[in-house]
């Protein structure tokens, strides 16, 4: 809320997808439109299970609806990104068009798994890859040991390390960089929806999917990486994967579940 020179509040339209978008009201409206169609579709199904099948069709013609305007992006990723994931356009136009270019800039913690899914789902593995690397490894780099709430790389440029004491002459991240509500201290260097990569990670990298409550398929995908290794949480115990690039171009696969699951070929 704002309160004006009469002391009247002016409450604002709230329409919000992260604050990196803020300020861009065309980039706002595509993610909100993803977002809607996304939400048709899960309630769709949501309503097919408590057998409310005319509630199921008014979602469906709903989403249909929403699938026959196609809004711009406004060269935000994390809009682009949700578009991808609704299925308003496809990843690769989404990639190619937006979320490809200048690499991790842009990116955002709040948004990284939509981004890195639409790049995977482009078919450039390599490139989320590299992204992510550069994205989360200049974060590493400034000291990090957790998933900070808001970041920018620009941030890295004649930056002081958050566990070193503050050298003059240096940015301070935490004090000094951020906007909107991560002005001064504000922002959180340990936050729990930062974390979206690691998700990327098991279910693009590892492979891993859920098929059925306790049935998973495993398909890693390394891209320019030699290999990778890691486990997956279920109600059983943990999935453990390891995956390693080959001279003829397969991948190696080495999958251990826990007794109660199963992997389908």
């Amino acid at each position: 809320t704002e309160v004006g020179e009469s002391g009247s509040e002016e409450i604002e339209s709230g329409r919000f997808i992260d604050w990196q978008t803020s300020g861009n009201d065309a980039a706002i409206h595509a993610g909100l439109q993803a977002l809607l169609k996304l939400s048709m579709k899960v309630g769709a199904l949501l309503c097919e299970f408590t057998e409310d099948s005319e509630l199921a069709t008014e979602c469906r013609e709903c989403e249909k609806a929403l699938s026959a305007h196609v809004p711009t992006p406004a060269g935000s990723k994390q809009a682009a990104a949700l578009m991808a994931a609704a299925g308003i356009i496809s990843p690769n136009d989404a990639n190619d068009a937006t979320i490809a270019l200048g690499g991790p800039a842009g990116y955002s913690t709040f948004m990284s798994y939509f981004i890195l899914k639409a790049k995977a789902e482009a078919d450039d593995m390599k490139g989320a890859l590299i992204d992510a690397r550069t994205y989360y490894g200049t974060m590493l780099g400034l000291g990090a040991t957790t998933f900070w709430e808001d970041f920018d790389i620009c941030w890295a440029l004649d930056a002081s390390r958050i566990d070193e004491i503050f050298t003059d002459g240096k940015t301070d991240v935490h004090a000094a960089c951020g906007a909107h509500c991560y002005k001064g201290l504000r922002h959180s260097l340990c936050h729990g929806w930062s974390a979206g990569v690691c998700a990327f990670l098991s279910e693009y990298v590892l492979g891993v999917k859920q098929v059925s409550p306790n049935e998973y398929t495993v398909s890693p995908n390394l891209g320019p990486l030699k290999w990778a290794r890691g486990k997956y949480p279920t109600s059983c115990g943990e999935i453990e994967i390891e995956a390693t690039a080959a001279k003829n171009g397969k991948t190696v696969v080495k999958v251990k579940a826990p007794h109660g699951i199963k992997i389908k070929k």
